[in-house]
C-alpha cells in the first residue's frame, strides 16, 4: 500500500497480517521474512481466530479487503490476500513461470523439472 509522509516525500508501506509466529521466528528471523522485514514490511500478528475471522472463506480469496480493517490509505491502499488465491497475483505468478521454463530451457540439458513454491511468507513470488 501507498501512504505519504509528506507532499514531497511518498513512501510504500507492505503490512502483512498473519497468524501467531513461532517465538523462535520472531527471534530469529530468516528467508524471506528477514528480506521483507529489512525492506520495511510492517507485521500485523493476529490470533488464530482472528485470522480465521477476517480472512476465510469469502475474504481468503477477494480483492477486497474485510471490512473490520482499516486500510493505512483509505482509497490508496491494495489489497493482496494469500497471493496466488487472488487474480491480481496471476500476471507475476505467470511471468515466474515463463522466467523458470526460459532458464530451464537454456540449462536443464533436457533433465527432467520440478517447482516447489513455498507459501505462507510471500505473494506467490
Amino acid at each position: 500500500t501507498q501512504s505519504t509522509t509528506n507532499s514531497n516525500n511518498p513512501k510504500l508501506r507492505f503490512v502483512y497480517y498473519t497468524k501467531t509466529m513461532p517465538r523462535y521466528l520472531r527471534k530469529n528471523p530468516n528467508g524471506n521474512l528477514l528480506r521483507a522485514l529489512a525492506l520495511g514490511m510492517e507485521i500485523r500478528t493476529v490470533s488464530h481466530d482472528e485470522y480465521r475471522r477476517l480472512f476465510g472463506g469469502l475474504h481468503g480469496g477477494s480483492t477486497f479487503a474485510p471490512a473490520d480493517l482499516d486500510p493505512p490509505v483509505p482509497g490508496r491502499s491494495l489489497w493482496m490476500p494469500q497471493g496466488g488465491a487472488c487474480g491480481i497475483a496471476l500476471p507475476g505468478s505467470d511471468k515466474l513461470a515463463e522466467e523458470i521454463c526460459d532458464y530451464w530451457g537454456r540449462n536443464g540439458r533436457g533433465m527432467k523439472l520440478s517447482v516447489c513454491v513455498p507459501g505462507g511468507t510471500c505473494t506467490t513470488a
